[in-house]
């Protein structure tokens, strides 16, 4: 098969994974206004609360709660960029990386805190001011088996469940 061709067919299973995915995001996060279409998705999103990050770039600071982030990441330190700003000379080695740098320029901010309104372009810079600044502040039900905090009990007792594994 020809590399159009692939591209083609994984575009299309692609379109038909994410038509078949529900529009929904029924799991929020506790500590920050994060939705996710399954538990798997937020308790991955939950260790970034709870400063759990096992995927390190050995090439500067970076941490990452995912693998295949560090690796997307890791392209940024010497990959081919192929994706250019249209309105700066900034170019980037994926898409997203771009889009996110887009945000500059447009002033979208599509990332906010609930409690202070504060609004940022990507999560990530959303996840850093929720630890630098609110830490601790609404959060007043602790798990006793790690540094978890929760805004509501309901939310921690389903959070237990994750140490018991029932």
């Amino acid at each position: 098969m020809l590399k159009n061709e692939e591209a083609s067919s994984r575009k299309t299973k692609v379109k038909q994974r994410n038509e078949t995915i529900p529009a929904k995001k029924p799991y929020r996060c506790d500590m920050c206004p994060a939705k996710f279409i399954s538990e798997k998705n937020l308790a991955t999103h939950v260790k970034t609360h709870m400063g759990t990050m096992p995927f390190h770039c050995d090439k500067c600071p970076a941490q990452f709660t995912r693998k295949c982030s560090l690796k997307m990441h890791l392209k940024s330190h010497g990959g081919e960029k192929l994706f250019s700003c249209h309105l700066c000379p900034a170019q980037f080695t994926s898409k997203c990386y771009l889009t996110k740098h887009t945000r500059v320029h447009t002033g979208v901010m599509p990332a906010s805190y609930v409690l202070c309104q504060a609004a940022f372009t990507d999560t990530g810079n959303l996840t850093t001011h929720v630890k630098e600044i609110h830490t601790d502040l609404q959060m007043p039900f602790s798990c006793d088996e790690c540094p978890a905090k929760f805004s509501r009990k309901y939310s921690l007792s389903a959070h237990r469940k994750s140490h018991t594994g029932k």
